[in-house]
């Protein structure tokens, strides 16, 4: 941080890593309402898929983000390179034929990781969410669910189960980072 700092990137927030022990933690947290049931989940197979994904992720993470426009191409390459590798498991929510949400777990023995987790903001506060993390809950399988936060998901999380680990210091020139 101090070398970051140095190099003229201040803090400008913070991102909150975040666990929830196990399936039980959650699940018991998450009801099956009547908007969690309507959603489907795809897992992204081809380019096709992971173009979507990419969009996707891109449109709910970016408020002002045209819904006519991709995502940039670093990130749909991103979201294409990793479908050679089967620790990474990308989903799309759907209401409907709609693609709402997005996320990404990544595996290994005692624990999964969670990022990408992103609702479209005309979809927040329906259900999405909640069904998401009951579809993560799933592939979990009982392992520990870690993922980083920006401060606005805090509360969403922590009402799941989640408990806040430690603050991951976001250093940038630009005064807005969220």
């Amino acid at each position: 941080g101090r070398v970051l700092a140095g190099a003229g990137l201040p803090v400008r927030g913070e991102l909150m890593a975040m666990c929830a022990d196990g399936i039980s933690d959650i699940s018991s947290s998450i009801s099956s309402s009547g908007a969690q049931k309507n959603i489907s989940f795809k897992s992204v197979k081809s380019e096709d898929d992971a173009a979507l994904w990419a969009k996707t992720a891109w449109i709910a993470f970016s408020e002002e983000a045209e819904l006519s426009i991709g995502a940039p191409n670093s990130f749909a390459a991103l979201s294409r390179g990793l479908l050679a590798d089967d620790s990474f498991v990308m989903n799309v929510a759907y209401r409907g034929d709609t693609p709402v949400g997005t996320f990404m777990a990544v595996s290994s023995k005692a624990e999964l990781g969670v990022y990408y987790f992103a609702t479209r903001s005309e979809r927040r506060r329906s259900g999405v969410g909640l069904a998401m993390m009951n579809e993560i809950s799933r592939i979990a399988a009982g392992r520990s669910i870690v993922l980083q936060s920006t401060p606005s998901g805090v509360p969403f999380y922590a009402s799941i189960g989640f408990k806040t680990l430690f603050a991951i210091p976001l250093h940038s020139r630009d005064e807005s980072v969220f």
